[in-house]
């Protein structure tokens, strides 16, 4: 593996982990402040059409720590998977496979030809270029606890950019299509909602985001700013993770 420099963190930084996964990608975006301890009674506005009807959103928003511990097992999870992320965008649309794994303090997030690759609390940002991995030097990776906090800044306390609705999953399950993790598996969905629609924050003006129940995985999530949708649905789902889930295609 070589340096890339410049190059390779301009792409990486282009790419939307956060956005569209909530994979690795935290580490990209957090603030260095930790702030105060949120208030989940904080009032919002959402936008009038959403992907998901729930009911009076604005009269019954859901308690974010639910949403928040789910996350946070979402993090800490052994497990690997295969995914597609479907872009669609007014006039073109396009697809990207999706690998993520994790185990024993090691982690990969990779969409399409692009991964990060985390080892001994310290992240890669690779390339598959011409048949060769390239990647950047090693550097310190948010913790567990710095994702979560950040996460939470998004969805509680004065300054949340989004409100958080339970969803149900049979409507999830149907909005996301036909997932066989969703569908073989019980999981836990919530919609959050732009207090102000443009905001261009982490999740768009709406995301519909699930979780497995049982593992807390990440298994499928749709963002939506204004006529651009992504959609991401895991396809295979499994809890033993082999070497070659943890490294970057082609490596």
């Amino acid at each position: 593996m070589i340096p890339m420099g410049n190059r390779l963190l301009e792409i990486v930084a282009a790419t939307t982990f956060g956005l569209l996964l909530g994979l690795a990608g935290y580490g990209l975006w957090l603030s260095s402040q930790s702030g105060s301890e949120p208030d989940p009674t904080s009032s919002v506005t959402e936008p009038a059409d959403t992907l998901i009807d729930t009911g009076d959103k604005q009269e019954q928003p859901t308690d974010w720590s639910d949403l928040s511990a789910a996350y946070e097992r979402s993090r800490t999870a052994t497990f690997a998977l295969d995914g597609v992320l479907a872009r669609d965008r007014p006039g073109q649309a396009s697809t990207v496979a999706v690998r993520q794994a994790r185990a024993e303090g090691r982690s990969l997030d990779e969409i399409g030809t692009i991964a990060i690759v985390t080892s001994n609390e310290f992240l890669r940002r690779c390339e598959l270029i011409a048949g060769r991995v390239l990647c950047t030097n090693p550097e310190p990776a948010a913790s567990v606890d710095q994702e979560v906090a950040a996460f939470n800044q998004l969805i509680s306390g004065p300054d949340a950019i989004y409100s958080v609705y339970e969803t149900d999953p049979v409507e999830a399950q149907a909005a996301l299509g036909a997932v066989p993790s969703t569908q073989a598996n019980a999981v836990d969905c919530w919609s959050l909602i732009a207090v102000e629609v443009g905001l261009l924050g982490q999740y768009g003006d709406e995301t519909l985001i699930c979780f497995e129940t049982q593992s807390g995985v990440l298994v499928g999530r749709i963002t939506r700013n204004g006529d651009a949708t992504d959609t991401f649905a895991v396809t295979d789902l499994r809890f033993v993770v082999d070497q070659a889930d943890l490294e970057p295609t082609g490596a």
